[in-house]
């Protein structure tokens, strides 16, 4: 329910909103853009978790063994607010990096470990756990998941676009 929940209220806007939200994944296979009706209303959409199309993070990742997203609004090359799931694979770990964004995470299914460099391996976070990382703080995760589907599903928010940083440094200064 709560899964159902964000995605409603990520996707509906009122029409007197100035800022009006795309649905955009960079995929030759998926490309979503909420259209605007006649009258300059933003339509709604409704999908059922098995609607939802993921894609490779990484566009290279052919098999799609890797973390897989599925963007709700924005665009992940580019600055500004960006949402999406994430479905990341069983034992997954992104190794130590940091995001030049702050980063809003809700845990949807299975369990989630964060840590900040010099603690421990993060303490495992379920359904309904949230994390707030701030940007430029060097950290890393861990997904685990129940056998039988494979996966842990993040809901996560980059106010100011999403990148990556191995090792915490910004590989593009």
């Amino acid at each position: 329910m709560l899964f159902l929940s964000m995605i409603f209220l990520i996707s509906c806007r009122s029409k007197n909103e100035d800022h009006q939200p795309q649905i955009i994944s960079d995929s030759a296979t998926s490309t979503k853009v909420m259209s605007k009706t006649a009258d300059s209303t933003m339509q709604a959409l409704i999908q059922a978790p098995e609607e939802l199309e993921f894609v490779p993070l990484d566009p290279h990742n052919k098999e799609r063994k890797g973390v897989l997203v599925h963007v709700l609004f924005g665009d992940l090359h580019k600055k500004g607010p960006v949402a999406f799931l994430t479905r990341l694979p069983n034992g997954f770990s992104a190794g130590w990096h940091s995001h030049s964004s702050d980063c809003y995470l809700t845990v949807i299914k299975g369990t989630y470990h964060e840590w900040c460099r010099g603690e421990v391996d993060g303490k495992p976070l379920v359904a309904g756990g949230t994390i707030f990382m701030p940007a430029n703080k060097e950290h890393n995760n861990r997904a685990e998941s129940n056998p039988q589907d494979g996966y842990t599903l993040n809901y996560a928010y980059y106010p100011n676009g999403f990148d990556y940083y191995p090792n915490g440094v910004d590989v593009k200064k």
